[in-house]
């Protein structure tokens, strides 16, 4: 694996996804597809809606499983604000192909500034990866919350055809040493040696 500590901007996020899919090509991995997320997404449009943490919690398990039907049973006894309710109805149907960054401009347009930072970071860094790796297919979900209680910005998943999990994993992860006593911004991406050399 590889970190990257001391910068919290695009430039590190993007530095350490292309030397990941730097790595990913020497090895000739074929066919790459990078799924990317923002972790802050749900968490500010959860405390936009005045969530508890355990609704939060309970929330955030019908996300992961992407479960329709309870989450819209949920939300019909949640008793939240009309904009709320209907931005968080819409969340587990916003992934696809990168433009789907634009619709959820247009389904989140009532959301909070850290939401619409974190829409135009998440379009900017796609945006760099298109015209630098033009051979790798991007992915965007908006419910990718791997490691939810541990990132703080992006998380990304690298799949390749043939593979019936993903091949590596990352994502930012800001305060890391904060227990310490010197907390720093730091992004980074995990992979198995032995998975690639199969390729």
């Amino acid at each position: 694996g590889a970190e990257l500590f001391g910068h919290a901007g695009e430039d590190s996020d993007f530095e350490v996804i292309a030397l990941l899919l730097t790595t990913l090509k020497h090895c000739q991995v074929p066919q790459i597809t990078l799924d990317l997320g923002h972790v802050n997404i749900f968490r500010s449009l959860a405390a936009q809606a005045g969530l508890s943490a355990q609704q939060e919690q309970v929330f955030f398990d019908m996300l992961e499983r992407k479960s329709l039907p309870d989450i819209e049973a949920w939300l019909a006894t949640a008793e939240l604000a009309a904009a709320e309710t209907e931005m968080l109805r819409q969340l587990p149907r916003l992934y696809g192909k990168p433009e789907i960054l634009t619709q959820a401009t247009t389904v989140l347009a009532a959301a909070n500034s850290e939401v619409k930072a974190a829409l135009s970071y998440l379009a900017s860094l796609v945006a760099r990866i298109q015209r630098e790796f033009p051979d790798c297919q991007l992915h965007v979900d908006l419910t990718e919350l791997s490691g939810y209680d541990y990132h703080t910005g992006i998380v990304y998943a690298v799949y390749a055809e043939g593979s019936g999990r993903e091949i590596a994993r990352g994502g930012r992860y800001d305060g890391i040493g904060k227990i310490f006593g010197r907390a720093r911004p730091a992004t980074g991406f995990s992979t198995d040696l032995r998975v690639l050399t199969r390729y």
